[in-house]
């Protein structure tokens, strides 16, 4: 490879670098620290490990310490706050936080805001990603979120990297998943077992988002178990206490005519054995069953909406 000669070349260089790190699963906080590597495998760069500031070089400057700065700038533009580890998990402002992984295999979440209007719209921004005040609100009827504004950090640097495909799956999710989640969040004040399923799904995201990923699979799997089994328990139909998906999944196909699909059921379980230390699983595969026991509280929040059913969203 060559030594890039412009911005465009070298950002280029970045992602296809930061990609490479992301198919080795290597979380991003850590990626900066192999480009001093990276660099010398692919230039025969050498020199001090510390980078310089921005004022310490221009533009058009592609030196091997000019290169090392440049390299960390873009890291800061692109991930922000991701490559310091911080995340915002919890706010007074919000119900819950959606996990979702975007560009080279970066873990990002989406913020549910509390609201009390009747209809939340998410639209898509791209220029008013840093003002989440800048809400269009109805009282009483309705308020347009912009999407981008709610995903918890998203650096401006990205953007580019990101086609309308992903910015779309952005607004997609925040859109199916936000009745779940308010659901929950407000079934749980009369029923034990989803107060519980709320909790476990706000473990299992903030493992994801700490890459703890044992727990944050398990955590998923005991908030779509007791999602089930909360909905149960508000039918005032007989379960057996024990943790099979496939009996709570017939049971409330008897009782309800709901049929939760088994391969939902597929993508939540996780056995007790893998709770602790499965070095096999992979960050996609943990988001997958976070977002399935969502889809599980979807089909029964959907069920109590077009029945005569005594729950209540």
């Amino acid at each position: 490879m060559e030594r890039p000669k412009t911005n465009t070349e070298f950002f280029e260089m970045m992602w296809t670098y930061d990609k490479e790190r992301a198919n080795l699963e290597e979380p991003v906080p850590y990626r900066p620290f192999r480009i001093c590597e990276y660099f010398h495998d692919q230039f025969g760069w050498s020199g001090s490990i510390i980078p310089g500031t921005t004022d310490d070089i221009c533009e058009d400057d592609f030196s091997d310490r000019a290169m090392l700065t440049k390299a960390y700038r873009w890291y800061n533009s692109v991930y922000g706050d991701l490559v310091q580890s911080k995340n915002s998990l919890y706010d007074i402002w919000s119900l819950s936080y959606i996990p979702i992984i975007l560009g080279n295999n970066a873990v990002y979440s989406i913020r549910i805001p509390k609201i009390f209007e009747k209809k939340i719209i998410f639209s898509i921004d791209s220029d008013n990603i840093e003002n989440d005040n800048g809400i269009i609100c109805e009282q009483g009827q309705e308020c347009i979120y912009n999407v981008l504004s709610l995903v918890n950090p998203l650096p401006k640097g990205l953007l580019p990297y990101l086609d309308d495909k992903e910015l779309n799956r952005i607004k997609d999710t925040a859109e199916r998943f936000y009745e779940p989640i308010r659901w929950m969040h407000s079934f749980g004040k009369r029923n034990e077992y989803i107060d519980q399923a709320f909790k476990n799904y706000l473990s299992s995201t903030a493992n994801i988002i700490m890459q703890n990923l044992s727990c944050a699979k398990w955590d998923a799997s005991q908030a779509a178990e007791k999602i089930m089994k909360g909905f149960l328990k508000e039918k005032t139909c007989e379960s057996k206490k024990n943790h099979n998906f496939e009996e709570l999944r017939e049971t409330i196909k008897r009782c309800s005519m709901v049929d939760v699909p088994k391969y939902l059921i597929y993508r939540a379980y996780c056995p007790a054995k893998n709770r602790y230390k499965n070095t096999d699983l992979k960050l996609a595969e943990c988001v997958d069953a976070n977002h399935a026991a969502l889809e599980i509280a979807k089909i029964l929040c959907d069920y109590t909406y077009s029945s005569d059913s005594v729950i209540t969203c």
